[in-house]
């Protein structure tokens, strides 16, 4: 059975080690840039060519009289199997693939996808600074990754690999870079959700309560700047199968973003109806539902709206 393992977290997250094969590391400092751009590869769409959908200044009309006001939702889908010089991955591209067009039909984004070839470390730097160029703080933001990381416990770092990662660091991206970049984002409301290992501790000093009127709540984590993460695992290594042509993590992803009842939910619903006892109970991975520390994330929640 094949592994996928990330680790995605920064020098303020508690990191814990992820099992990996060995890799060399050499010493690396990250540039004052947040996203540099450079070369001229392109993904398969760019946020750019994309017309951006008005802002709903009008609330929209939901069951049971619920009305929210809402702004544009954006997603970055990231997935990669065929790695240039690691071990390959089964699922990854199905993953996401599926996701995006889940959250394109269901749920009114506007997605952008990179897949194998096209998720170089460019392009995913690329995409990450004209989403922070492109978004205002009307605006909602879910990133996407399934694929190979590592964590190196000596510096404790952590990094994504994209396609064409090699053994060394500087074929990487540094997770501290993810971090600062979410935090000057405008976007109002930012979700990573990753279907990977990731080492970490969960921040235990924000839990939302749902009070009994859940429009004045939904609207209230709608207008409150957040910073989420989900992972699909600890510090253990996840599946990249058991999941009927997904990942076992992916399968209940989304039949959570399926089949929840409510047309507006949180992503802290999510997690909890559909990942936290589910995904343990089939497979040996615990997943993480985690602020991100030191990124302005100010107790909002990340809504998810059907169309």
């Amino acid at each position: 059975m094949a592994w996928r393992l990330l680790v995605f977290g920064s020098l303020l997250i508690l990191a814990m080690s992820c099992i990996t094969q060995p890799q060399k590391v050499k010493h690396h400092t990250a540039t004052s840039r947040i996203f540099p751009t450079s070369g001229t590869d392109e993904p398969t769409m760019s946020i750019a060519q994309v017309p951006p959908t008005p802002p709903r200044d009008k609330p929209t009309t939901l069951p049971d009289t619920l009305k929210l006001s809402t702004g544009r939702y954006y997603a970055l889908v990231i997935g990669i199997n065929r790695y240039q010089h690691i071990p390959r991955l089964k699922t990854a591209v199905n993953d996401a693939r599926t996701v995006a067009k889940v959250l394109q039909n269901q749920y009114g984004f506007q997605v952008t996808e990179l897949l194998d070839e096209k998720a170089t470390r460019k392009n995913i730097l690329r995409q990450l600074e004209r989403l922070g160029n492109t978004l205002t703080e009307n605006d909602h933001l879910l990133i996407y990754y399934a694929g190979h990381g590592y964590f190196d416990k000596k510096r404790q770092k952590a990094y994504w690999q994209p396609v064409e990662a090699e053994d060394y660091e500087y074929t990487w991206i540094i997770a501290d870079r993810i971090t600062s970049g979410i935090k000057a984002n405008a976007a109002r409301n930012i979700l990573i959700v990753s279907d990977s290992c990731y080492s970490g501790t969960l921040t235990r000093g924000w839990t939302p309560t749902l009070k009994n009127n859940r429009q004045r709540y939904l609207q209230k984590m709608l207008e409150t700047r957040s910073r989420l993460l989900i992972a699909s695992g600890g510090d253990e290594p996840v599946s990249d199968s058991g999941g009927e042509g997904h990942s076992i993590f992916a399968k209940h992803f989304l039949k959570g973003l399926r089949n929840m009842e409510e047309q507006a939910f949180t992503a802290e619903e999510l997690f909890k109806k559909y990942l936290q006892t589910q995904v343990q109970l089939n497979s040996h991975q615990t997943p993480k539902f985690q602020l991100f520390r030191n990124s302005d994330h100010e107790g909002g929640d990340f809504v998810f709206y059907k169309q």
